[in-house]
């Protein structure tokens, strides 16, 4: 069972677009552990706040590059 994050979706904070990438090799999937002070020690997908880009399939790339040093290619979107 997970934990429970708490989330409060009626705070004061704005809504910030944000991309996630789903990694598979060999029907394995990468996730990396946070060690950021929000959410640290949960396993997440490599992902990104988007600030400005020029692109969501751009920003994708550059942030599993990032988080990951691995050279990506997108083979499909997923809209949530």
């Amino acid at each position: 069972m997970g934990r429970d994050i708490g989330i409060d979706i009626m705070s004061d904070q704005k809504p910030r677009l944000t991309s996630s990438v789903v990694i598979v090799h060999d029907g394995k999937y990468l996730l990396a552990k946070r060690n950021k002070e929000n959410y640290n020690g949960y396993w997440v997908f490599p992902g990104v706040v988007l600030i400005l880009v020029k692109t969501l399939h751009d920003a994708a790339i550059r942030e599993a590059k990032e988080e990951t040093n691995l050279d990506i290619e997108i083979i499909k979107q997923i809209w949530l």
